[in-house]
């Protein structure tokens, strides 16, 4: 007979690790199946931190809290592999189905199982676990190929406008060079002054054809590397701007030598809102970091109400919490705010995803903002004045 192999679960509980299998526990577990437990979700982030990754994580409906998705985020982000079991204390379908939805691969109700059916449970949650990497990763590599297949279409575009343009630009001035041909046959009768205003004609003109045959000869481009394939901390990438707000000096010190650690990231410290607002009105950034509570205000409360006018894409607000479970979070994004990061177990990686992300969302909000046509100059200008080479003006 097969011996079942070790299985190694986190139950996340305020009781002991065995009451999962309810009031009447089994006088002895398995010697195959190790059960680490923590009280509530910031023990189990800390045991997640100091164990290695278990099988599966069994947490109870009542440490999930209000906001699923957000306490799902945080075990995944330190447990990727884990997947997540539901606990409920009844058989209520309606809160098993909205926790899957958010995010949990199985759920139990507590004093109906037995150790046979915990394991198949796991086995099957580790399953649909593993499909959804999958799925995950396979709509990544979509959204990819769908960003480039943009750009290069865009480029194909301006190719064939710049093409267009060099056509119809040099009817007329076959026609111009050809006239002045006819005025340099007759010269003698110029002055001294026409005919170095005709030199100056024909030069200028000569300039006008060269430029054009440099885009007609163009038929072979490369695109550039999209925001998605980016990573922080390597050279040569392009700048970008994060403004910090925080009132705490040492604290702002600390975070700002983070970010400074980064290729391409440049920062901009205020102390409040108020100051952060004013700033906007005429910084430019594509992020923010900030404390959850400022000396005027809470700091999401205050980025929502921002007067946001002239600003093309973004920015985005990524806040510093002390207790991030006490933060109402709308989905990503939404009202400008990126995401909420506990400032307790902060590390340099959380701060490097979080800016990942929000610059990938710039990156996207402005190509779409290409794809939709003109837009207000002024708004254009203030994320794309660095980055675009200066036009000739007439």
């Amino acid at each position: 007979m097969d011996v079942p192999r070790l299985l190694r679960l986190l139950i996340v509980n305020d009781q002991g690790a065995e009451s999962v299998y309810g009031s009447s526990p089994p006088t002895g577990l398995s010697p195959t199946l190790h059960l680490d437990h923590a009280a509530d979700l910031r023990a189990a982030l800390d045991v997640l931190n100091r164990v290695p990754e278990p099988d599966a994580i069994v947490i109870s409906e009542r440490h999930v809290g209000p906001h699923p998705r957000q306490t799902f985020a945080k075990i995944r982000h330190v447990a990727p592999a884990a997947p997540i079991i539901a606990l409920l204390d009844d058989a209520d379908e309606a809160a098993a189905a909205a926790l899957v939805e958010a995010g949990a691969q199985d759920y139990l109700v507590c004093g109906t199982f037995n150790e046979v059916v915990l394991r198949r449970s796991v086995r099957y949650a580790g399953e649909r676990k593993l499909l959804e990497n999958l799925l995950s990763q396979k709509n990544q590599t979509i959204l990819n190929q769908q960003v480039e297949l943009l750009e290069k279409e865009r480029l194909r575009v301006l190719l064939e406008m710049a093409g267009t343009t060099a056509h119809e630009v040099n009817n007329p001035l076959t026609g111009l060079i050809g006239f002045l041909e006819l005025l340099e046959m007759d010269d003698e009768s110029f002055s001294e002054s026409t005919r170095d205003v005709l030199d100056k004609i024909r030069f200028s003109a000569e300039r006008v054809v060269k430029t054009i045959q440099r885009i007609q000869n163009v038929h072979r481009y490369q695109t550039r590397k999209v925001m998605s394939e980016m990573r922080l901390g390597q050279p040569g990438r392009l700048s970008h701007r994060v403004l910090v707000i925080e009132p705490d000096n040492e604290r702002a010190r600390e975070l700002i030598g983070v970010l400074d650690s980064f290729d391409g990231v440049e920062t901009t410290r205020v102390r409040t809102g108020h100051e952060a607002c004013e700033y906007l009105r005429h910084g430019r950034v594509e992020g923010a970091i900030a404390a959850q509570d400022l000396p005027d205000g809470p700091a999401i409360d205050q980025w929502r109400a921002r007067d946001s006018s002239g600003k093309a894409a973004g920015p985005y607000l990524i806040v510093l919490a002390d207790d991030p479970l006490s933060v109402e979070l709308s989905p990503p994004f939404e009202g400008g705010v990126a995401t909420i990061l506990d400032r307790d177990s902060l590390t340099v990686d959380d701060i490097a995803r979080a800016l990942h992300a929000v610059f990938e969302r710039v990156f996207m909000d402005r190509l779409a903002e290409d794809r939709s046509g003109p837009h207000d100059s002024h708004a254009h200008a203030a994320f794309t004045d660095a980055e675009e080479p200066d036009r000739d003006r007439q």
